[in-house]
């Protein structure tokens, strides 16, 4: 099924790009391949695009990315002393999908983007995109767990993107 773009995407894009996109279905396809380095790159730049385009559409593919598929410790971790934790291949995805469903703002990406922050499988970088995606979506609703969350946070830069997040939040 062809993405749809939302009406506020219509009205930023080029009439030549004003076009149904099958963005959706082809990272639906690559998402079900093996982990490899070109479907990395692949699910990486197609959840980017679904952002950068606001395709309202997408909002379910992307909270299944990031609530079904695997997670970067779930690939195993390497021993140290190495500079790469995380045997998955990077770019990670998900951490894109976060991103792309903040743009997006979608009625349930703030309970999403909580479970992911919350769940310390996922890779610094997936957990810090979903912390500053929280800033985009979060409303009042949420403020009181962004901040009890920011409060024992153990890593510093999500900290500090989940206290904006949770200072975003009351201004709504």
């Amino acid at each position: 099924m062809p993405a749809r773009l939302s009406t506020h995407a219509r009205t930023r894009l080029p009439e030549w790009f004003r076009v149904e996109l099958p963005t959706g279905a082809a990272l639906e396809r690559y998402r079900r391949q093996p982990p490899s380095r070109t479907r990395s790159y692949v699910c990486f730049y197609l959840c980017r695009a679904l952002g950068k385009v606001h395709d309202d559409g997408s909002a379910d593919l992307l909270t299944s990315i990031l609530l079904d598929d695997p997670t970067e410790a779930s690939y195993g971790l390497h021993a140290p002393p190495n500079a790469f934790v995380y045997r998955a291949t990077p770019p990670f995805h998900r951490a894109t999908a976060a991103v792309a469903l903040g743009r997006i703002g979608s009625a349930g990406a703030a309970e999403t983007l909580m479970t992911v922050v919350e769940d310390f499988d996922n890779a610094l970088s997936v957990r810090n995109a979903a912390a500053i995606a929280l800033g985009e979506v979060g409303n009042a609703d949420c403020s009181p767990r962004l901040a009890a969350l920011a409060a024992e946070y153990p890593e510093v830069i999500t900290r500090r993107a989940l206290l904006e997040a949770h200072r975003r939040a009351q201004l709504r």
